[in-house]
C-alpha cells in the first residue's frame, strides 16, 4: 500500500512553498545529496525532487531577481534554508 506524504507550508525568502513533510526522512533524497558532493549536476536532481518543477521555477526566478542570474551557490543556500524551515528542531 502506498501513502501520499502530507505537505507542509513554509516560506523561504518570501517564496511560499509546499513540500513533503517527510522530505528529510526520504532516503532517495539523502542518496541524491550524497551524490551532489561527487557530481555537482546531482544538485539539480535534489532540487527537482524536493521542490518539483513549478516551485523550482519560482525559486530560480527569485534568485535571478536578487542576483541578476541563477547562482548555484545561492540555490544551495536556499535549499539549506528550506531544510531549516522544514525541520526547525
Amino acid at each position: 500500500m502506498t501513502t501520499t506524504p502530507s505537505k507542509i507550508q513554509i516560506t523561504v525568502r518570501g517564496v511560499d512553498l509546499k513540500i513533503n513533510a517527510n522530505v528529510w526522512d526520504d532516503y532517495e533524497i539523502i542518496e541524491l545529496l550524497g551524490g551532489a558532493e561527487k557530481n555537482i549536476t546531482a544538485l539539480a536532481d535534489v532540487l527537482e525532487k524536493v521542490y518539483g518543477a513549478a516551485q523550482l521555477k519560482k525559486i530560480k526566478a527569485k534568485i535571478k531577481e536578487d542576483m541578476g542570474y541563477v547562482s548555484s551557490s545561492e540555490i544551495s543556500k536556499f535549499l539549506g534554508e528550506t531544510m531549516q524551515a522544514a525541520a526547525p528542531n
